[in-house]
């Protein structure tokens, strides 16, 4: 097992993907999106991910939330904020369908 400090601060979790190869009991957590995305692939093929009661973590579970483990992200403004502002103009980008492609493309899973 790796011998890391109790206050060790990870700026990444690329180390615990590399880390979490070598230990065969090993177990981590992290979110859909970046095991999907960031983590290079010779890391991402070698750590798997685990069904809940039968149910994969994949993109239409979560999207359909028979995956039980989902976190709501949201993009809110205040809403007294002017409509010229940039934060309001790229809160109305984030509704359309251009901004779901984007939030998708970024490895998120819009509704």
């Amino acid at each position: 097992m790796a011998d890391f400090p109790i206050e060790f601060e990870l700026t990444s979790m690329l180390p615990v993907f590399y880390e979490i190869r070598n230990i065969e009991n090993g177990i981590c957590y992290t979110v859909y999106y970046y095991k999907k995305r960031m983590v290079p692939e010779e890391y991402r093929n070698t750590v798997k991910t685990v069904a809940v009661n039968g149910v994969a973590p994949d993109r239409k579970n979560i999207l359909n939330r028979t995956y039980p483990f989902v976190a709501e992200v949201y993009a809110i403004i205040r809403n007294d904020l002017d409509k010229n502002s940039m934060a309001y103009k790229l809160y109305e980008l984030l509704q359309t369908n251009a901004g779901k492609n984007i939030i998708a493309e970024s490895g998120y899973i819009p509704n």
